[in-house]
């Protein structure tokens, strides 16, 4: 929606001050609201962001959800989730899946998501964001005996 929209030095920038923290093994959810490592399905190293630290990564992400609200949603936007840093080496991955669906302890929902590139898209491939509207099960909602990818 947004192509290109913030300069290559300040998404360097970006990058490389969010690599100067802890990454760890990234999970995967399940539908008890719980989280398990399955590297069937996700690959990577993440961060997140404390939506309490000032943070240029988080500001303009919040900056182009609130512009995408404005222009094709008209949601009643009243929580801005942790933004995730994921850093994805050679051979990371994350496989088809749902962003949250499901209302957290407090009955919040989220109602949109944002996948930000910083990397410039000439040096990786992948990465694009898709949309599945099938009716298989994605493979976290499954147990692990029933599954076959």
């Amino acid at each position: 929606m947004f192509p290109r929209m913030v300069k290559p030095e300040v998404c360097d920038k970006i990058v490389k001050d969010l690599l100067n923290n802890n990454l760890k093994p990234a999970t995967v959810g399940s539908l008890n609201n719980t989280s398990r490592d399955d590297p069937e399905i996700r690959k990577t190293s993440i961060y997140f962001i404390p939506t309490k630290i000032k943070s240029k990564a988080s500001d303009l992400a919040w900056h182009f959800l609130k512009q995408a609200n404005k222009e094709c949603f008209h949601y009643d936007l009243t929580l801005f989730e942790a933004v995730q840093f994921a850093e994805y080496k050679d051979g990371a991955f994350y496989d088809w899946h749902k962003d949250a669906n499901q209302p957290d302890a407090k009955n919040n929902v989220r109602k949109l998501s944002l996948s930000f590139i910083l990397s410039d898209p000439d040096t990786f491939e992948g990465g694009e964001l898709q949309f599945w509207n099938g009716t298989r099960p994605m493979l976290h909602d499954m147990p692990k005996e029933k599954r076959s990818i």
